[in-house]
């Protein structure tokens, strides 16, 4: 019965509710993009958890796209869409030994077929992305959490991006001074001293940025002064970031985490 029920116009809504779990996260988020002359589209069915830490954690990801893509190139592109997403969170440290994403491609957008790593392929794991993107950021704020990500820009690694995003989100003295209505920009150097990444601060900038606004918190090897009323405001969405310019090379990432 499932293929047409799923066929339905609530079979989506009806697979969610039957994934989620008590906390009652869980929903479905749709993503639609061009290949050349072609509109495409991406489905997504997810369900997390209140423990949720890297590599994902208690949560279940169900992907489908009308992208015509040789199997093996769709793997390469999925790995690469993860690996810049559901694999940077960390809510609570706590992992869980049964999270799984799964993607299925039916090939009828009619789209040249993609075989290789060329400028389609490299749209289409940009189109992944941002739509995984959109399912991490749900679930970050799932069950009235304030969502937390880092963003780090200018690191001279893609490696080196991702383990101090992932290693700067899950830091509980970061989301409590968050909680407390400011920025920890010492606990931010001192990982950053940790963990070898910049020889030295005078190049890096920190700042708190909301999607309405933006505020400097460290620049010229210097900590500035925090505008409270300013900093109330940003903290009070449902969502902060913190970003970290290290000023050293071309590569970013983002982890995503939460505050309470």
């Amino acid at each position: 019965e499932l293929p047409a029920a799923l066929n339905k116009e609530l079979g989506g809504a009806r697979m969610v509710r039957a994934i989620t779990g008590a906390d009652g996260i869980g929903g479905e988020l749709s993503y639609s993009f061009d290949l050349g002359d072609f509109p495409c589209k991406i489905g997504i069915l997810y369900k997390a958890n209140t423990h949720v830490c890297p590599t994902m954690a208690t949560t279940l990801v169900f992907l489908t796209t009308d992208v015509n893509i040789a199997p093996e190139t769709l793997q390469k592109a999925f790995l690469a869409a993860t690996r810049e997403t559901l694999n940077g969170i960390d809510i609570d440290g706590i992992s869980s030994p049964n999270d799984a994403a799964f993607i299925f491609a039916n090939g009828k957008a009619g789209n040249c077929k993609i075989d290789r790593v060329d400028t389609e392929y490299n749209k289409f794991v940009s189109a992944l992305q941002t739509a995984l993107t959109k399912v991490c950021k749900a679930i970050i704020t799932g069950g009235n959490r304030k969502g937390f990500s880092c963003q780090i820009i200018g690191a001279k690694s893609k490696q080196v991006a991702r383990e101090l995003g992932k290693t700067l989100v899950g830091a509980d003295g970061l989301k409590k001074a968050f909680l407390n209505g400011r920025a920890d920009v010492d606990g931010v150097l001192y990982a950053l001293a940790q963990t070898g990444v910049v020889e030295s601060v005078d190049g890096v900038k920190i700042a708190v940025k909301t999607p309405q606004a933006r505020l400097l918190v460290f620049e010229d090897g210097k900590s500035l002064p925090q505008n409270p009323a300013l900093m109330e405001e940003l903290l009070a969405g449902k969502e902060i970031t913190l970003e970290i310019d290290l000023g050293v090379g071309n590569f970013r990432s983002v982890a995503f985490g939460c505050v309470d």
